[in-house]
Order: C-alpha cells, then sequence, then structure tokens
C-alpha cells in the first residue's frame, strides 16, 4: 500500500475532509510534489476541514519546559515523530517529503545566485538558530527515548511550508 493510500485511510479515519477534486499529492515537473486542483471550484468552497485532533498544535505539548511557540510546535512535532508507528499521526508524518527544496537548503553556490535579491539575506544571516531552538527539545525528549535523532532543518522545513496563521 503507497503512502498516498495510508493516508488517506488515516484521513477517512479521523474524519478529515478533502475535496474530491484536489489532489494532495500531485508530482508537479518543476516544484515538486504539491496540491494541484483537478476540476473548477467555486469561490469560497470547502477544500480541507481537519478536526479537533487531527493537527499538530503547540497546544499538544506536555512536557515541562517553557519554550517559544515555534519551539514548543517543534516539540509537539518531535515527540509525535519519536513513537514512530504508535503515533496517530504517523501516516500524516511518514507522507512528507523527505527533503524540501527551499532556500535554506540551497548549496553555496545556489545561494551565491541569490545575492542583490531580498531573500540573499534571510537564507546567508538566518534569525532562527535551530539548534538553540530545537536542541533543548531533543534533549527533553531524549529523557524517554535515548535513541531518537532528527535533523532539526527537515523538522522546521516540514512545519513552516505547513503552518497556517
Amino acid at each position: 500500500m503507497s503512502i498516498q493510500e495510508i493516508f488517506s485511510q488515516w484521513c477517512n479515519a479521523n474524519n478529515v475532509y478533502v475535496h474530491p477534486s484536489i489532489s494532495l499529492f500531485h508530482q508537479f515537473n518543476t516544484t515538486g510534489r504539491g496540491v494541484l486542483a483537478n476540476a473548477s471550484l467555486d469561490v469560497g468552497e470547502i477544500l480541507c476541514v481537519l478536526p479537533e485532533g487531527t493537527y499538530l498544535s503547540p497546544q499538544m505539548y506536555k512536557g515541562s519546559k517553557s519554550f517559544s511557540p515555534l519551539a514548543t510546535l517543534m516539540a509537539v512535532f518531535m515527540h509525535e515523530l519519536s513513537k514512530g508507528s504508535s503515533s496517530n499521526f504517523f501516516p500524516y508524518l511518514k507522507s512528507l517529503p523527505e527533503k524540501y527544496d527551499t532556500a535554506l537548503n540551497f548549496t553555496r553556490e545556489e545561494r551565491a545566485e541569490l545575492v542583490g535579491t531580498a531573500i540573499y539575506n534571510l537564507v546567508e544571516n538566518p534569525a532562527l538558530n535551530l539548534e538553540a531552538v530545537g536542541g533543548p527539545v531533543i534533549e527533553e525528549i531524549k529523557t524517554e527515548n535515548p535513541n531518537f535523532s532528527v535533523d532539526l532543518q527537515w523538522v522546521y522545513d516540514s512545519i513552516t511550508t505547513r503552518a497556517f496563521n
């Protein structure tokens, strides 16, 4: 069974609504995986409904330490990752891309091509130190799961490419 089928079953089991004209795992030729409407949609049409408990949020944090909102969400995300297949979110977590092609992940040569653009300073001098934010979270998780390890950039990208205000 494909990860898309497993994720679809998880959505059905958790009463997640996805409009039938939406493809969540479309593979675009130039930009990679994304969401695609397979038919015309009306303005205001509901495309997705996530019931309470089917999305990760900082309010789910059960740890004893106090973190920033981003670090708290990273803590929730990594805690669910550390559970592996016993996490209710396992099908969702497995459906995430293995890597992201965002500017923060560009090679030094690719970043050099951004000189003179607004994004250049953001990727060369990021305001967020992932080790400072995520390191204490990982240490907290390791008290329960000593073998846990994760790529903090992947966690950050997974959250920020899917977060909504």
